[in-house]
């Protein structure tokens, strides 16, 4: 409810939109010279009337979803290699931090793994040249930083270090692949 007579509300959103690039040159310099004020009120606020607040992003996603979808679509399109750079990163983060907060587990699974046969040098360096460079997971080149060795049949399920269960993968969709979820095609070694 406006405390104002709505003759007076209609004068003030003519003044307004009269004057509107004055109003925003004035805010731009008014929130330059107390950025940090402005974001402790907005901070506040947002606290102060969370529930208010996720309520009206719902509905306006609700309301603005093929635009929003449009918009998030153009984005990703211009910025794909940020968006696979930022996955790469998010993935091992990830990775290391699940390693940091499991340590005794991962250490019990890289003995199961080591107990189920040791490879050399040699064996190591066959699986990559039988897989002529390609990642068995994606099927793209792999360069020399992001290799990495892939169990066809993941040790989880009972997969071994054996040769044939062996195959060149970037380290990106070795750790990103959902353990059991594949199916032979996907494997790229047939």
């Amino acid at each position: 409810m406006s405390r104002l007579p709505s003759s007076k509300q209609a004068q003030n959103r003519r003044y307004y939109e009269e004057h509107r690039e004055e109003y925003l040159k004035r805010a731009r310099l008014y929130y330059a010279a107390n950025r940090e004020k402005v974001k402790a009120q907005v901070k506040a606020y947002q606290e102060a009337h969370a529930e208010e607040s996720a309520a009206w992003h719902a509905a306006y996603g609700k309301a603005h979803r093929a635009e929003n979808n449009e918009r998030n679509r153009r984005w990703y399109s211009r910025h794909l290699e940020v968006r696979r750079a930022r996955g790469r990163e998010q993935a091992l983060a990830s990775y290391y931090r699940h390693l940091e907060a499991n340590r005794e587990k991962a250490r019990a699974i890289a003995h199961a793994r080591r107990a189920l046969g040791n490879l050399t040098v040699a064996d190591i360096r066959y699986v990559f040249g039988r897989s002529g460079g390609k990642c068995g997971l994606c099927g793209k080149y792999v360069r020399k930083t992001e290799r990495s060795l892939d169990h066809i049949i993941p040790v989880a399920l009972g997969g071994n270090n054996d040769l044939c269960n062996l195959q060149l993968a970037h380290l990106f969709c070795n750790l990103t692949r959902h353990t059991g979820s594949r199916i032979p095609a996907q494997t790229r070694m047939l």
